[in-house]
């Protein structure tokens, strides 16, 4: 505002000069941070500076544009930041319920079975996808559309499905394991379970492979029995947790091959194809 004759900043104005050097500052950071970690984290860095300089440049919209630059900074020194949750931005309720739920598609494909989750298998493509994800909730937090709402929108999708796609082809393979001559599942085994019931309802079309084994201890006949009940336990509870017993196989091995008596023995083997 003026007063008499001399140009004064307001402190909105000098805010936003502050951030504008924030944003600048945190940009040009992280194009000079050299990339380290594996390379999900390398092409999640530089997606992210990618979406900081277009709404730096394009936009001034220098609080978003800071906010993903530091994320690429992280994601450069070898961290794992997270997609966007859409709880914490200021989006209509009618539309948070849809970006929650693609958010927690999202974060499965990434993280599905550890080594095999997306961002191991296919780290361009996940690193797209997060960063598209995040353009998504950043523009859906504005108040007037920019024309990179239908992009974003299309990117995310169309990179959501291909990493489904993806480790979808990888048949994750999950062990329960048992206490000595028991078939009851402990508190672990249950966790692990609940897992197992997500993984096989995001893919609805495989089939769900229960293995019973034992190790060597008892008779051939008692071990097979053991290991039937092993399975049929693991089999009800996927079953009580919503996997369609149609989709499942259940039988019981007998004794693990080897000669050791092993805990490790001890376990259901379930395999999703």
């Amino acid at each position: 505002m003026k007063i008499k004759g001399n140009i004064l900043l307001s402190g909105v104005a000098l805010a936003a000069l502050l951030v504008t050097s924030c944003s600048e500052f945190d940009i040009r950071e992280l194009n000079d941070t050299p990339r380290e970690g594996y390379l999900f984290s390398r092409a999640l860095a530089n997606e992210y500076e990618i979406l900081a300089k277009k709404l730096h440049n394009k936009y001034t919209d220098e609080f978003d544009a800071s906010h993903f630059a530091v994320k690429g900074i992280q994601a450069a020194t070898g961290e794992t930041p997270l997609p966007e949750d859409p709880r914490r931005w200021d989006i209509p309720d009618s539309q948070r319920t849809g970006l929650q739920e693609a958010r927690n598609r999202l974060i499965f494909a990434l993280e599905k079975s550890g080594v095999k989750g997306g961002r191991h298998i296919a780290p361009q493509v996940a690193a797209e996808a997060q960063v598209a994800f995040d353009c998504l909730v950043e523009e859906k937090s504005e108040s007037w559309s920019r024309p990179e709402l239908s992009t974003c929108e299309k990117l995310f999708k169309d990179r959501l499905i291909q990493l489904e796609k993806i480790v979808a082809d990888q048949a994750p393979t999950f062990v329960i394991e048992f206490g000595f001559n028991s078939h009851v599942l402990s508190a672990d085994a249950t966790k692990m379970l609940d897992e197992v019931a997500k993984v096989a309802e995001n893919l609805d079309l495989h089939v769900v492979n229960v293995i019973g084994n034992t190790d060597h201890v008892g008779g051939r006949k008692h071990n097979l029995i053991l290991s039937q009940r092993r399975a049929e336990a693991v089999s009800h509870y996927l079953v009580k947790k919503g996997v369609d017993s149609r989709r499942i196989t259940a039988f019981g091995a007998g004794e693990k091959e080897g000669p050791e008596v092993a805990p490790k023995n001890r376990n259901v083997v379930i395999q999703i194809h």
